[in-house]
């Protein structure tokens, strides 16, 4: 007998979606604090290192932990392969480090952007610990893992409560994201040495395993390169061809936004081991989940962008301040993001099913050319309309446009668009009747 995919969904709700909701619910409201006490113009300065700082941090990990969790299933000498990574990381976050700091002394003229890139990039060796999560998330306890995260996230924002009780300079808000990590690397290695709760011999170093490992992660790495710089690019004109204001009033509408997208991370993240089943054992029963689960998505869109538009600017400038009162445009644009990132998002999910990863990487690298040249057109005339302009059209090519060319990719492009078709299905509402009743 077949299942309803809410009942599905519901049964595999998992820690994972807890620690996704909790990370953009706490830095959101982290965020509006923020606003409201030091203005757009302190956001605008904070959003600037943490973009710089993502960046850079994609070269301070090498795209190890997925390859690590991949290898540890397979690995006959765990203490080797666990070491080797170790070895790699702390010799990418000295890469890092070095590379970040270099970057912020020819970037910017500002002490206090240099000051709080040259804090914030100690991070990068705390984050060395966060090898041994590896462990929890392969045993699916990831109940670990989020009460960890979690725990680092509380701490970073309670600091920021504190710096902003006491007026600190604005420097020391660099400071949170360091203590987070190194919260996060202390209770994993506590876990491992004190707790004896990862079962692991002594560690051992092979360059040998360190070769093959670096074979393996650097197409991660170069992809997460690109992708994160397709999020922070925008953030990064902003700042250049703008000023501080006006990427802090930037960064907070995309920090209330990425609330809504990470539910449908989270969302996504408890479908995938469901769908990936289906897979392989009907494909249709695989497209009639992917249809229903993107229809839900969209549907739920409709209502996030729709709430936006309404009641973006009361709500937004009650908390915060009419400082941060943002154009119709603007969130019409965000709006549409919204429901494109809905329709699209399992898009990904489907192509690495298919091993279509060339493909996708390809996509990725038009996708932040395209992102580059209609942020550096756009920004100097417009502003924030621009980079929301530039953003919407670069993802809608991403996902809509450029798959059409790729045959492998036309599918799921097809699949999405009759997804549209299930809302007018009665058996699409029956189901999420189903799913409401059981969630109760």
């Amino acid at each position: 007998m077949s299942i309803s995919l809410p009942k599905k969904f519901l049964l595999n709700t998992n820690w994972v979606f807890i620690e996704k909701i909790s990370k953009a619910v706490i830095s959101g409201l982290t965020s509006i604090l923020i606003a409201r006490y030091l203005g757009a113009e302190g956001l605008g300065v904070i959003a600037i290192v943490l973009a710089v700082f993502s960046i850079f941090s994609v070269v301070g990990t090498l795209g190890l932990d997925r390859v690590l969790l991949k290898e540890l299933e397979v690995s006959k000498s765990v203490e080797t392969l666990v070491g080797s990574v170790v070895a790699l990381r702390f010799t990418a976050a000295i890469l890092g480090f070095v590379l970040i700091n270099v970057y912020s002394f020819f970037a910017y003229t500002s002490e206090q952007v240099q000051w709080m890139i040259f804090a914030i990039s100690f991070a990068f060796f705390f984050a060395v610990g966060n090898t041994f999560e590896a462990f929890y998330r392969k045993a699916l306890r990831s109940e670990v893992a989020t009460m960890v995260r979690v725990l680092g996230l509380l701490a970073s924002a309670a600091a920021k409560i504190i710096f902003l009780f006491f007026d600190a300079n604005i420097i020391w808000f660099a400071i949170p994201a360091v203590l987070e990590t190194f919260l996060v690397c202390a209770c994993y290695v506590f876990l491992w040495r004190v707790k004896k709760d990862i079962e692991l011999p002594p560690l051992c170093f092979s360059l040998t395993e360190c070769k093959r490992l670096i074979r393996l992660s650097w197409p991660l790495t170069l992809s997460g390169i690109v992708g994160t710089l397709f999020f922070q690019m925008d953030k990064m004109f902003l700042y250049d061809l703008a000023d501080e204001a006006t990427l802090g009033q930037y960064a907070l509408l995309v920090q209330i936004v990425s609330i809504v997208l990470f539910a449908f991370a989270a969302f996504n993240m408890s479908s995938v081991p469901i769908l990936n089943k289906l897979f392989f054992r009907s494909k249709e029963q695989f497209w009639q989940r992917y249809q229903e689960a993107t229809a839900l998505k969209f549907l739920l869109a409709l209502f996030a962008g729709g709430g936006l538009i309404l009641f973006g600017n009361p709500v937004i400038t009650f908390f915060v301040g009419p400082e941060f009162h943002y154009s119709t445009a603007t969130l019409v644009i965000f709006a549409l993001y919204v429901v494109v990132v809905a329709m699209s998002s399992l898009k990904t999910e489907y192509c690495l099913l298919n091993g279509i990863v060339k493909p996708l990487f390809y996509l990725r690298v038009l996708t932040l050319i395209l992102n580059f040249i209609l942020n550096y057109l756009l920004i100097p005339r417009w502003g924030i309309e621009g980079a929301s302009v530039a953003t919407l059209i670069s993802y809608f090519a991403n996902e809509v446009v450029f798959p059409l060319f790729i045959k492998e990719m036309r599918v799921a492009l097809f699949n999405e668009y009759k997804s549209l078709l299930r809302l007018l299905q009665p058996s699409f509402y029956l189901n999420l009747r189903i799913y409401l009743s059981k969630a109760r």
